[in-house]
């Protein structure tokens, strides 16, 4: 694909890192009249039709102006570096400050409890410690968390029970806290739903934008969090995995997944940046997600909840290709598109400018939008069959998956239960696991050929080595786990 080549247009300076995460470094001065104003969506259309016996060109991909290196430094090779530019002593010692907060102004309080009465402080190093623990429960896997501890012949995990006692990990775990509870929510707070996990959210998230720059060509779509418990924004998306939970936005590296930025929805508290809150809520999530990448030459991937001529027009006005599939009925598409019947393997496509609509009749519709694309049609092979598609419908399928691609990593080795009704607490568990995705990714960039499952058992060993000090580092005896590709 063209992106392979355009990734390698430049190399940024090292010093030049720190401005890709930020919106206010180094604006021009287009982007600081922009500040104080809404984005203007008034625009106007033209679209003409393509004639298939002398189809122009395709549109040139916008020059892609960064190098995508990973930002963490690790001359020592050591994965641990990675999983602690996320999980940072810093972020550690916030969660062991209001953890100790909580516990202590609940000492004395629960006579059903006695070990809430027995609460000697947490440290950083035992955090670590607890969650090495929860990602072990990932990888060896029971369907209940006392069993862990149970010294039954069948299910015997002594490794467990000689790190820490099951009292003390279920106490930490209902202890766990990221705010004090005795402050109340400001007015000005950027998502009071989000109180209880924000400071947690946001440091993380940050780092993840922080951590590297991404290929050229990323993708957006949403994620749920299987939540079962009582909460005003539970969302139900009946064609994902779970159907009820939390929704989050994701915008990931089309080939790796990586996971470069997300937004929590949370109904109309939902933060969006204030200046695109007079666009379409599709719109103003792909502009917020992908705000410290506008103006450097990307390509967004999307599917047909955001794609639109408005989104694609204002994202070119910031240097930025977008493609993706796209609803019939949405603003500004040609009424042809949506009254015209097609035979199997017909198309017709419509341009004005970069921006290019084809329909094309598969089993059904498929209605697509690109700035990068014209109405060629390219050979595939499938199922031992040749099939004849638009190369957007060819290029969508190979580079859509980012999303779906870390969706489904995370869930072979899910930390999260489908028991809890702490949803702040599984946000947590939920982030811990997108930190694992994440750093692996960045093993992966180095050249590393570990396995995710490998990457994952190492973590916890290197974690239980530096931060539990009584535990020595495993036998090199053990057989190596099988070699796969994730």
């Amino acid at each position: 694909m063209d992106s392979n080549n355009s990734s390698d247009s430049s190399i940024i300076n090292a010093s030049d890192s720190d401005n890709l995460i930020s919106t206010n470094d180094n604006s021009t001065s287009s982007e600081n009249a922009r500040q104080n104003d809404t984005i203007d969506n008034n625009f106007e259309y033209n679209f003409t039709r393509i004639d298939g016996n002398n189809m122009p060109p395709p549109p040139p991909r916008i020059h892609f102006t960064s190098s995508p290196p990973v930002h963490v430094r690790n001359d020592s090779g050591n994965i641990l570096s990675y999983f602690e530019y996320f999980f940072s002593p810093d972020l550690l010692h916030l969660i062991e400050t209001e953890t100790n907060r909580y516990a202590r102004n609940h000492t004395g309080k629960h006579e059903n409890h006695t070990q809430h009465n027995k609460w000697q402080d947490t440290t950083v190093n035992e955090i670590y410690v607890f969650l090495a623990l929860h990602i072990l429960q990932s990888l060896v896997q029971k369907p209940i968390v006392e069993w862990y501890w149970s010294k039954r012949h069948s299910i015997d995990t002594p490794f467990m029970r000689n790190i820490m006692t099951y009292d003390r990990f279920r106490l930490l775990k209902s202890c766990l806290h990221f705010v004090d509870n005795n402050i109340q929510i400001p007015p000005d707070h950027p998502n009071p739903k989000l109180h209880k996990i924000w400071p947690v959210f946001n440091r993380i998230n940050r780092s993840f934008m922080s951590a590297i720059t991404p290929n050229q060509d990323l993708s957006v779509d949403e994620s749920l969090l299987l939540y079962k418990g009582r909460l005003g924004w539970k969302q139900y998306l009946p064609l994902k995995r779970f159907r009820f939970g939390i929704k989050t936005f994701m915008l990931c590296e089309a080939n790796t997944g990586y996971i470069y930025s997300q937004i929590i929805y949370t109904g109309k508290g939902t933060i969006i940046n204030e200046e695109y809150k007079n666009l379409s809520q599709p719109t103003s999530i792909i502009l917020t997600l992908a705000e410290p990448l506008l103006d450097k030459g990307y390509c967004i991937i999307t599917d047909n909840y955001y794609t639109s001529s408005e989104l694609a027009s204002i994202l070119l006005t910031r240097n930025t290709d977008i493609y993706g599939t796209v609803r019939q009925n949405r603003k500004h598409i040609p009424a042809v598109i949506k009254t015209e019947k097609l035979k199997r393997e017909d198309k017709i496509a419509f341009q004005d400018g970069k921006i290019c609509i084809i329909k094309w009749k598969d089993k059904k519709d498929v209605v697509t939008l690109s700035t990068i694309h014209n109405a060629d049609m390219t050979t595939v092979q499938k199922n031992n069959k040749t099939k004849i598609v638009p190369k957007v419908v060819y290029d969508y399928n190979f580079t859509m998956g980012g999303v779906d691609k870390a969706d489904q990593n995370l869930r072979y080795y899910s930390t999260t239960k489908s028991r809890g009704k702490k949803y702040y607490y599984k946000i947590f568990i939920h982030l811990l696991d997108k930190a694992i995705w994440n750093a692996y990714i960045l093993h992966k960039k180095e050249g590393e050929t570990m396995t995710h499952l490998q990457f994952r058992l190492e973590l916890i060993d290197k974690l239980i080595a530096k931060y539990h000090k009584k535990v020595q580092t495993p036998s090199k005896d053990l057989p190596l786990l099988p070699h796969r590709s994730d």
